[in-house]
């Protein structure tokens, strides 16, 4: 892939945006239940795993008909073709070809691929491989997406309990995902009736557990007479967040949230320089985009110009964004100069992902969950930016790898008929659930543009 130095970053963001930036917008195989229930920090397998891993790794929640398929096929001798079959008639209703055999050194296996995106029948399959196997069963169906994103919804609104300080920070981090794709893929969300849309919605119901932890008198962020300086930097970001998309169903409050955030920022400023500046920039960033003012707009400029993308610092990359958003008046070559480190951390990624054996760069035993979600975050923008079919693949093989095409052939992406208790050790993530919606929508708007 070419590199995308500072002066193509200054005319994308120059030429390609409004402002600085984007405007949002055999034998029988177990059956799998596609309910989403929950995301997992380690797979929970619905059936009895079976002594040797299955050699045909696939997406086991399924694909939309017109989405990009994919299977991983590994073992010690490889077949070059593998098999869709009609997993109620045993018919053969696809073949085709396994390509780019490579030795995998950490396995002792070889690795091949195939390509299946132009097989949109609906119903449901499984992948067969001489010499290999069967893979799991997967589904094909039109609006599966839109169907996850129902159960991820429903999910977030069911992890919103008491909600204290100690929560604030888990919570801004997961309202900013849901914020930036919202902005980024409105139309996955807007209802045909022109309603509000469930998303906002249950964004609205987070944002008044944040106001009814901060000081309505010196902005803080609160819990008894201790006041929490980070946590409040976080609401003042995501308050104006909020505020901006918003306004255009409720311009009222959405001014009570602008509010509270000046106030927040206000209470931050007072503090000096105690709290990370990349915080402090995203959110200088949003009260500017916001509000137009000049303070905001300096806050913004002194911070940045100080600041280097680095894609593990989730405020950071946040305030690169918004900052890059904006319609109003900002340092373009600050702006062009932020863009261009955000631009090579995506293309770092998809040079990982061309020599990984699953094909997306990074593990979940070597970096971690939420890690692989926020890479998928970084490439969502980056192709909303340059609309690079690259990216937009290596997107939709990470959900492919989340849920199932893995190491363990385990799903990430978690599957149920009904209640039950989460396994001991395994915990809810706020920010997980928002970074599967988010790539959910990035997948689902290449069928809604």
């Amino acid at each position: 892939m070419r590199k995308i130095n500072k002066t193509i970053a200054f005319l994308l963001t120059a030429i390609l945006f409004s402002g600085c930036g984007f405007v949002g917008q055999t034998e029988q195989l177990p059956n799998m239940d596609t309910t989403l229930e929950w995301m997992e920090q380690a797979p929970v397998l619905e059936y009895d795993v079976p002594v040797i891993s299955p050699g045909v790794l696939v997406d086991q929640i399924g694909f939309d008909t017109v989405s990009t398929k994919t299977v991983i096929v590994r073992g010690k001798t490889l077949p070059q073709e593998f098999h869709i079959v009609d997993a109620l008639t045993r018919e053969v209703v696809f073949t085709g070809n396994l390509e780019k055999a490579e030795y995998v050194e950490e396995t002792g296996e070889y690795n091949s691929y195939g390509d299946f995106t132009a097989f949109e029948q609906e119903g449901t399959y499984y992948i067969e491989c001489d010499i290999i196997g069967c893979s799991y069963e997967f589904e094909i169906k039109e609006g599966l997406y839109e169907e996850l994103l129902e159960h991820a919804l429903d999910l977030l609104h069911r992890q919103r309990e008491l909600v204290t300080a100690a929560d604030v920070v888990d919570i801004c981090r997961s309202l900013s995902v849901l914020l930036l794709s919202y902005e980024l893929y409105t139309q996955v969300y807007e209802t045909e009736e022109g309603e509000i849309p469930p998303l906002m919605t249950e964004l609205k119901n987070y944002v008044e557990e944040l106001l009814l932890l901060q000081d309505t008198k010196s902005g803080a962020v609160m819990e008894g007479d201790v006041e929490y300086r980070t946590e409040t930097v976080w609401v003042s970001a995501v308050l104006a967040k909020f505020s901006y998309s918003y306004q255009k169903y409720d311009s009222t409050y959405a001014t009570v949230c602008l509010q509270a955030a000046d106030r927040a920022w206000r209470f931050t400023e007072q503090q000096g320089e105690e709290t990370e500046a990349a915080l402090r920039f995203f959110a200088a960033a949003e009260l500017y985009r916001a509000t137009g003012q000049s303070r905001y707009y300096n806050a913004a400029d002194r911070l940045g110009w100080d600041l280097s993308a680095d894609r593990s610092n989730r405020a950071l990359i946040f305030g690169i964004l918004t900052y890059s958003s904006t319609k109003r008046r900002v340092d373009m070559e600050l702006c062009a100069e932020l863009m261009a480190d955000l631009f090579a951390e995506a293309e770092q990624i998809a040079v990982e992902a061309q020599t990984d054996a699953y094909l997306i760069g990074n593990s979940v035993n070597d970096a971690g969950l939420e890690d692989i979600f926020w890479d998928t975050l970084i490439l969502s923008v980056i192709d909303y930016i340059i609309t690079n079919q690259e990216y937009a693949t290596l997107i939709a093989r990470h959900h492919n790898y989340l849920a199932g095409a893995n190491e363990t052939a385990g799903c990430y992406i978690p599957s149920a008929g009904g209640e039950r208790e989460l396994l001991q050790g395994i915990t809810t993530s706020r920010f997980n659930i928002a970074g599967y919606i988010m790539l959910l929508s990035e997948m689902m708007s290449h069928g809604k543009e």
